[in-house]
């Protein structure tokens, strides 16, 4: 994780440090990680990935695929996917979203 997201690296490019070889953040893999860590009882890592993305939404709550290093949506916009994967990581209480 890169400052709370995941990151997608190439691995085509082995001689350059991860956090340049990165393309950007992957919601959809910071959401998949908050679901690990709900299943592993890992509550306050969960809240991470969900406010992680949650604070990288635009304007109007949409939610891209991907986003730069500094938050700017880099991909497809909007991700039905990305918006589904929110809802599956916030948990049956919903409680992360509403808040």
């Amino acid at each position: 994780m890169v400052s709370g997201g995941c990151v997608h690296v190439a691995a085509s490019i082995p001689s350059k440090p991860t956090i340049e070889r990165s393309s950007g953040t992957r919601l959809i893999a910071t959401l998949w990680l908050g679901l690990y860590y709900r299943q592993v009882g890992d509550e306050d890592g969960a809240r991470r990935c969900v406010e992680y993305t949650l604070a990288r939404q635009t304007e109007l709550g949409l939610l891209p695929e991907q986003v730069t290093l500094d938050g700017r949506p880099a991909w497809v916009l909007p991700l039905a996917w990305s918006h589904a994967m929110l809802l599956l990581a916030a948990g049956p209480e919903l409680a992360i979203v509403r808040d």
